[in-house]
């Protein structure tokens, strides 16, 4: 076996001499080489093992701090295809959707007025299209019936008439009297259609009703008791107290001019 002695700073061994400050210097170099390259190996080489711990059922997570859950958290920016912005856009196109729609509702509304103003033009000519058929009808079934009506056109004083004032029916005596002066003895009428010019419906029938009472009174030769009438209403049209007649003739009665 050999022995090592220290000489001055140096071993000795086996007759050889080697320097002691050397050797630790490179000693040191080669293990701090060899630690560094095993961390750095083993830290890219090894995985990171991720543990899901499961919760056990009917157990409560565990509460948040009271510091975590009064904490706000900033919100993050809406971007352009954000939630926020896709709202916004259908709310505007909602809103867009809503005008189209009143503005449809208000051109609806204005074609059912005009319709409604047509529907009561029409209502009013097919009342009178009855009214001449039924004197067509009376005049068709009596062939001795003059088909081709006398107009004659009576204007009164509507409040008295209504009122039965004396110095109103007085008036329109006089002025029957000179509209009737034009037919000769001889002429009887078979059919009369009389209509009252006034605000109601009711103030114009009895306009005419009291315009048949005064004619068959006035010229009971010509308005007989077999003369037919019918009466009615020409509402809101002026003149008020205007009074329309059309008597149809028997056959052989020639007006005079």
């Amino acid at each position: 076996m050999r022995r090592c002695r220290q000489l001055k700073g140096r071993f000795w061994l086996a007759g050889t001499i080697w320097p002691s400050k050397r050797l630790l210097r490179w000693g040191v170099l080669v293990a701090t080489l060899v630690l560094v390259l095993r961390l750095v190996l083993s830290g890219v080489a090894q995985p990171i093992d991720v543990i899901l711990t499961p919760l056990v059922p009917d157990a409560t997570p565990p509460a948040a701090t009271a510091q975590a859950a009064a904490t706000p958290v900033a919100g993050h920016a809406d971007g352009a295809g954000g939630v926020g912005s896709r709202l916004l856009g259908q709310q505007a196109g909602a809103q867009a959707t809503i005008a189209v729609y009143a503005t449809r509702e208000a051109a609806s509304a204005e074609r059912e007025a005009a319709q409604a103003t047509r529907i009561a033009t029409l209502e009013a000519a097919v009342a009178e299209a009855q009214v001449t058929a039924t004197a067509l009808v009376l005049v068709a079934a009596n062939t001795v019936l003059d088909p081709t009506r006398q107009s004659l056109t009576l204007q009164t004083d509507l409040p008295g008439m209504l009122g039965g004032e004396a110095d109103a029916v007085a008036a329109a005596q006089a002025e029957l009297d000179a509209l009737l002066a034009r037919y000769p003895p001889g002429c009887r009428a078979g059919f009369m259609l009389i209509s009252g010019n006034a605000p109601s419906v009711e103030d114009g029938v009895a306009l005419a009703q009291r315009v048949e009472q005064l004619l068959r009174e006035q010229a009971p030769a010509i308005v007989t008791e077999a003369t037919a009438a019918e009466r009615f209403a020409l509402p809101n049209q002026p003149p008020f107290g205007q009074v329309g007649i059309d008597i149809f003739f028997y056959a052989g009665c020639h007006p005079t001019a």
